[in-house]
């Protein structure tokens, strides 16, 4: 799974009246422009063989419809598995985000926060996780996936012991549990949670018998 960071881009310009935006420093119009530009920064900066996913969640600016806006918020989800692509989005962002605050005349405040590190499984425990998901769900039920742009907090308990992480699915038509993590009308078939505990308990019993 990808590693996460949460980005916090604000620029601050200077107030004034809708009617004369040129004795004022608006940011939302330089807001927009960073928002555009930060596919630019995925698409130009960025190895297209190294997946990154930019993802802008909020974009929060001015207080009325006749005041130009002091202050404009965006705030982006990062998505990366290789940390040299980390850094070199991180200074990107940083980069472009000074150049269009830059070109307004505004100031701009970036802050990073790590939300999760890649997560890569253990291949010892990989392969002992296959054999106990073929015991609880039957043979061939256990199926490998590509790489994944979701985040878990997991790495962080790897970074201290061995690990393997799993999905146990969730989808039933019938009860209308199709939907991905987020929509809003996400829900899960609970009946699959008793998969979920036989699975642990099942991956546990064949590790302590290893």
């Amino acid at each position: 799974m990808a590693g996460c960071d949460s980005i916090y881009v604000k620029f601050e310009g200077v107030s004034g009246h809708g009617s004369v935006p040129h004795l004022a420093k608006d940011t939302i119009h330089p807001a927009c422009i960073f928002v555009f530009d930060l596919q630019g920064i995925v698409t130009k900066n960025i190895n297209s063989q190294k997946p990154i996913v930019l993802s802008v969640g909020r974009f929060d600016g001015g207080t009325k419809v006749n005041v130009v806006a002091k202050y404009t918020q965006v705030e982006i989800t990062m998505r990366y598995f290789d940390s040299e692509i980390r850094e070199i989005a991180h200074n990107a962002i940083r980069r472009h985000a000074k150049a269009i605050a830059d070109a307004y005349q505004i100031k701009i405040d970036v802050s990073i926060e790590e939300d999760a590190p890649s997560l890569y499984n253990d291949e010892e425990l990989a392969i002992l996780a296959d054999k106990s998901a073929a015991k609880v769900f039957g043979e061939g039920k256990n199926l490998s996936l590509p790489k994944y742009m979701g985040s878990e907090d997991m790495p962080y308990y790897f970074k201290h012991a061995k690990g393997v992480y799993a999905f146990i699915g969730y989808k039933n038509r019938e009860r209308e549990a199709i939907y991905f993590p987020h929509h809003e009308k996400f829900k899960i078939d609970e009946d699959y949670m008793k998969c979920g505990a036989a699975m642990h308990v099942q991956f546990a019993l064949d590790f302590l018998n290893e």
